[in-house]
């Protein structure tokens, strides 16, 4: 009754050797690779604001934005034309007297609205 065990034992040592053997090899030669690849995130310049947030978020590991300004959300830096048109449509026409000449802006708009007249 021993030596059956110890027969059953040695054939299991041996099933279980020849699969972790054959699980090794498998896996030493497959072409595919298991580690994880990261993306070179020097190519993205770091001398503007969008190129720097690029690489910041190649390095996160997210894909980088095609509009920086569209993030912040600035109506003038890439809002679309519909958001343009919106605020020009709800902009307050001024008569030329209500313009200050106390500033550059004012003084710039009270000459383009004499202008336009």
């Amino acid at each position: 009754m021993i030596e059956i065990k110890k027969e059953k034992e040695k054939k299991m040592n041996k099933k279980i050797l020849i699969i972790i053997i054959f699980v090794s090899t498998f896996f030493m030669f497959s072409s595919t690779s298991f580690s994880e690849t990261k993306e070179d995130c020097s190519k993205y310049s770091t001398k503007t604001m969008s190129g720097l947030s690029k690489k910041v978020r190649c390095n996160r590991g997210l894909p980088p934005i095609k509009n920086f300004f569209s993030k912040l959300k600035w109506k003038g830096f890439g809002a679309s034309s519909d958001v343009k048109a919106e605020h020009n449509a709800t902009k307050k026409k001024l008569a030329c007297d209500d313009y200050t000449s106390k500033t550059i802006a004012g003084l710039i708009g009270k000459l383009r609205c004499s202008r336009n007249k």
